[in-house]
């Protein structure tokens, strides 16, 4: 709970050994359900929005003041199996699926411009024209986005213990994708190595790719 925001969630997990507990199946069930109340900026903006079918965003009066009020749902599940391969190995692999409904946006995210009249640019109408200076209103656009997304997701982890230094060698993928037409990639490797006394030192490298949205404009 927040002054802006509330959200209200659960989730289920279950999990399966066998091969006599060799092989681990995990799977996972979770929902979110969540409100925005935002005031908006206290300046004397007035803020556009640019589409009328733009819901569930709205804008309210809320003692006395604009608010963007906007409901989300989320459904998440996910599949894992892990595999040890001998003493020394095991290997991960997992997929999960999530979709979103409702209000998407940042209630904080807008793009301000300044309109600016060439006709009311005189000492009457813009006082500060004698100064060099010119006059103009405020407007904000409002970030709007789908109110829909399904993602997907997959990885896949190799675990490697090194007996002879008492250390561990990581390495993972992950893939993204939505249908907002983003795909991510990520690579990443670790070494763990034990110092003694509870301490361990851990070097990474990891590699991210990205796509932009596919309603993404510059």
């Amino acid at each position: 709970i927040e002054d802006d925001y509330e959200s209200r969630f659960g989730n289920m997990n279950t999990r399966l050994d066998f091969n006599q507990k060799r092989t681990i199946l995990n799977a996972g069930l979770s929902y979110t359900n969540s409100d925005t109340h935002a005031i908006l900026d206290h300046d004397a903006v007035t803020y556009i929005i640019k589409d009328k079918a733009f819901d569930p965003f709205k804008i309210s009066k809320k003692t006395g003041k604009n608010t963007v009020t906007g409901n989300r749902e989320d459904w998440s599940t996910s599949l894992g199996l892990t595999q040890i391969l001998n003493k020394n190995a095991l290997v991960e692999t997992g997929l999960g699926f999530t979709r979103s409904t409702g209000y998407m946006e940042n209630p904080y995210k807008a793009v301000s411009v300044a309109f600016i009249d060439p006709k009311a640019q005189d000492q009457e109408n813009c006082p500060e024209a004698a100064k060099g200076l010119r006059c103009a209103n405020i407007r904000a656009l409002l970030e709007q986005r789908p109110d829909e997304r399904n993602q997907w997701t997959g990885n896949l982890r190799y675990v490697q213990h090194i007996d002879a230094l008492d250390s561990a060698l990581h390495f993972g993928y992950r893939i993204y994708s939505d249908d907002w037409g983003i795909t991510s990639h990520t690579f990443d490797a670790d070494w763990v190595q034990p110092l003694g006394k509870g301490w361990a030192v851990t070097p990474r490298v990891r590699y991210y790719s990205q796509d932009a949205a596919n309603f993404y404009t510059p």
